[in-house]
């Protein structure tokens, strides 16, 4: 199968949620609202718990490591074709490349259950330029 248009509630997760550079870089200019939400036990780390307001109604809570300000942990609350659905992703594994952070494994969860998904990165390229007509939707 070729390219799905998706629904308005589909497009909204995926804006929010595929943010390569996350939602922390440049709030301001992605129109999010964010806030402090205090600290928080993560593991062994007081984190701090920061929330994030999208626009389109998601709210997403990042737990950043008091030192390194890396986020450990994220918990979003997405409404996805009508159902409110709460994912909880684990960040592990930071590696430098070309001067940025990268975490290279990544758990996902549902809020309160065991991890259901785990994502392992074999590498990372930085600027290796991609064509734009990938991203468009073929004409019928």
């Amino acid at each position: 199968p070729g390219p799905v248009k998706l629904d308005k509630g589909r497009t909204d997760y995926l804006a929010d949620k595929c943010d390569i550079e996350g939602p922390l870089v440049g709030y301001k200019a992605k129109n999010l609202k964010v806030s402090l939400d205090g600290r928080e036990e993560v593991g062994k780390l007081n984190t701090y718990k920061i929330r994030v307001d999208y626009p389109s109604g998601n709210v997403q809570y990042y737990f950043l490591d008091p030192e390194t300000f890396r986020p450990v942990q994220a918990i979003g609350v997405f409404n996805v074709g009508g159902k409110s659905s709460a994912v909880k992703t684990r960040f592990d594994d930071y590696r430098s490349v070309s001067g940025l952070y990268v975490p290279f494994r990544l758990l996902f969860s549902k809020q309160d259950g065991a991890p259901t998904e785990e994502l392992r990165v074999d590498s990372v390229v930085v600027n290796s330029g991609v064509a734009e007509k990938i991203f468009t939707m073929p004409e019928k």
